[in-house]
């Protein structure tokens, strides 16, 4: 290229467009890390939020002016009390991870559409396809059934994908784990929609109440020799705690809490945990943690939220298949005891269900004891 013509490239660049912005930030960061370590990983030091906040700014720099003929919108009428309505007046898709061929197929759409046309198909394959789930309260997600094999999940502002990358890296180091197939994932204005395979059945749920105990067993067993297959994945030494793809790590009480630098070992982690604000006294946290059994350094791959709505079960033979473990969001590598402070979070004092009694041996407290009392104790004066 003529010298002429690469400065005229330069000059022409969006240099005060917000996606730019975010990366000059980004470069900085990791130039300074450079300087102060020449060896330095430079990935771990890239935001967990990168690709999210990324997509956001490139969304916010696209105008209805670049565009000059408007796809046609959706009738939000017909679901005007679910995050369905936000897609509407949204002219743009931006891929996150690539679709599938049975998605594109599905919408019509090949990586020669561009991000206007891509929108509308999508939008219009939302306005058919059949609700499988939506909260009772709160118009913050959906899950759809697009077709016998594929179903979509769409969030509104979706603020890392850890569910998307667990679902990869297991489809590539233990695909015999029942959950969803990752498709693709793509933005369209507030909303993030991903595609997945179909888990058939109904949720453990519906069905518990009408089980006898044996069924109950048996459903244990299964649960119990899938956790034992996940969590024979342990962590890769490159690789931090949390998210298997850098995300952090995440802590679920009243709120959600995130690490905002990388964490290597279990006492970094404890440490961490222990961090949240609270009410109690220095002296009172001082004792509680004196309690503490000693912390191992094994990190397995953990779901962190299993509980009977995200377990899937199909009636087969008069007994009952698990078909799917599903919502994968707070998943990754934790230490090995952390499954079993999080598996009984919905236990209350009054708790009518009994399926606190026939939690999987291999993630039930009482594989942890200690720890968990611990947690559970520590988890009355967070914030």
């Amino acid at each position: 290229m003529h010298p002429q013509s690469q400065k005229t490239d330069i000059v022409n660049l969006p240099t005060t467009s917000p996606a730019f912005q975010l990366n000059r930030m980004v470069m900085k960061k990791l130039q300074k890390a450079l300087e102060a370590d020449p060896e330095v990983d430079l990935a771990s030091k890239i935001p967990s939020s990168y690709a999210v906040r990324l997509a956001e700014r490139k969304s916010e720099g696209c105008h209805e002016k670049d565009f000059p003929s408007k796809c046609p919108t959706i009738d939000v009428s017909l679901f005007p009390n679910d995050v369905r309505h936000l897609l509407d007046g949204n002219t743009l898709a931006t891929v996150l991870f690539p679709l599938s061929e049975s998605v594109q197929g599905l919408i019509g759409s090949d990586h020669n559409h561009n991000e206007s046309s891509l929108a509308y198909s999508v939008r219009k394959l939302v306005e058919k396809s059949e609700v499988v789930w939506k909260p009772e309260i709160g118009k913050h997600k959906i899950v759809l059934k697009c077709s016998p094999s594929i179903a979509l999940k769409i969030i509104r502002n979706m603020d890392n994908f850890t569910e998307y990358t667990t679902l990869q890296y297991l489809e590539e180091h233990k695909p015999t784990i029942p959950a969803p197939r990752p498709l693709g994932l793509i933005r369209i204005g507030r909303c993030f929609l991903v595609f997945m395979s179909l888990v058939h059945g109904t949720t453990l749920e519906a069905v518990w109440p009408k089980l006898d105990d044996s069924l109950k067993r048996f459903i244990q067993e299964q649960l119990n020799n899938i956790f034992i297959e996940l969590r024979s994945l342990t962590r890769p030494s490159n690789m931090p705690l949390g998210g298997v793809a850098g995300e952090g790590c995440q802590d679920l009480r009243r709120h959600v809490r995130r690490t905002t630098e990388p964490i290597w070992t279990t006492e970094d982690f404890d440490n961490w945990q222990f961090s949240n604000p609270h009410f109690g006294s220095p002296i009172y946290i001082k004792t509680l943690r004196s309690l503490c059994p000693p912390l191992l350094q094994k990190h397995v791959l953990s779901h962190n939220d299993l509980r009977p709505d995200n377990i899937m079960v199909k009636l087969e033979g008069g007994q009952y298949r698990v078909t799917g473990i599903i919502d994968w969001k707070y998943s990754g590598f934790y230490p090995e005891y952390y499954e079993s402070t999080k598996v009984m979070n919905g236990l209350s004092t009054n708790e009518d269900s009994d399926w606190y009694l026939f939690i999987p041996e291999c993630i039930s407290p009482l594989r942890n004891t200690e720890k968990w009392l611990l947690d559970a104790l520590w988890w009355k004066h967070v914030e």
